[in-house]
């Protein structure tokens, strides 16, 4: 029963060393990834505000109104943080 603990975390801790992070990405790779995001997320955010100008009236509409516009928030953020770490890694 120890043995079996001992090689499920070796394993895990194999499995966690393989993660990536951004900072693995390239700086291109990242603008696609935020710019995709971005672009998908804007779309659902004026599709569901056109249609809670059109008297979409309930709470849901409203609630997924909000949520696309934080994805798209997330983003433009992660575009504008893409800039700024490499204005500072230029310097």
């Amino acid at each position: 029963m120890l043995s079996e603990t001992v090689l499920l975390n070796e394993r895990a801790e194999q499995i966690g060393k393989g993660v990536l992070t951004m900072k693995n990405f390239s700086f291109n790779a990242r603008l696609i990834y935020f710019g995709a995001i971005a672009l998908f997320s804007l779309g659902f955010f004026f599709l569901q505000l056109s249609s809670v100008m059109d008297g979409g009236t309930g709470i849901g509409s409203i609630i997924l109104l909000i949520l696309w516009g934080v994805m798209a928030a997330f983003g433009i953020g992660g575009i504008i943080a893409s800039f700024a770490v490499k204005k500072r890694n230029n310097k």
